[in-house]
């Protein structure tokens, strides 16, 4: 079973090892979020390609039981997700900076000059709104997959 692990696992190699461990008859159950082709730079972040995915499973020993779509379902959780991170984490983000300027000018001089780069990927990434329903919907597919082995 896979919950939203997927995406951090080679799928070559996680095929090779379900074909190990499981029975003819046995079952994979995956459920997470896939990138599609849509065009643009997604604000989004994780996931492998779904057309991957799709190639790698044609070659594996495994029937399709179930695939289904379930992205406009999990799509709303976005909402949960930008309003937490532009209302809570943002405003903390902002406050430990403004406390570390003015107790060590110096140190907050530094670390902005050091990780310049990575604090405004991460300023794009987290904190621009764009971690939405719409988005999601656009750049993920988020599947229910059960696999059998043949």
């Amino acid at each position: 079973m896979f919950s939203e692990s997927y995406q951090y696992i080679d799928m070559h190699k996680s095929f090779a090892q379900c074909i190990t461990f499981l029975k003819p008859g046995g079952h994979i159950l995956l459920a997470d979020f896939f990138r599609t082709e849509a065009e643009g730079t997604s604000p989004l972040g994780g996931g492998h390609r779904l057309v991957e995915f799709y190639d790698i499973l044609k070659q594996q020993p495994f029937d399709v039981v179930e695939d289904l779509d379930i992205t406009n379902d999990i799509a709303p959780t976005m909402i949960l997700i930008n309003n937490l991170t532009m209302d809570v984490v943002y405003p903390a983000v902002l406050m430990v900076g403004e406390l570390i300027k003015s107790r060590a000018p110096w140190v907050y001089k530094f670390l902005v000059w050091k990780f310049k780069k990575k604090i405004e990927k991460n300023r794009v990434k987290h904190f621009t709104g764009q971690r939405n329903p719409e988005n999601f919907k656009k750049y993920k597919s988020y599947r229910l997959v059960v696999l059998r082995k043949r």
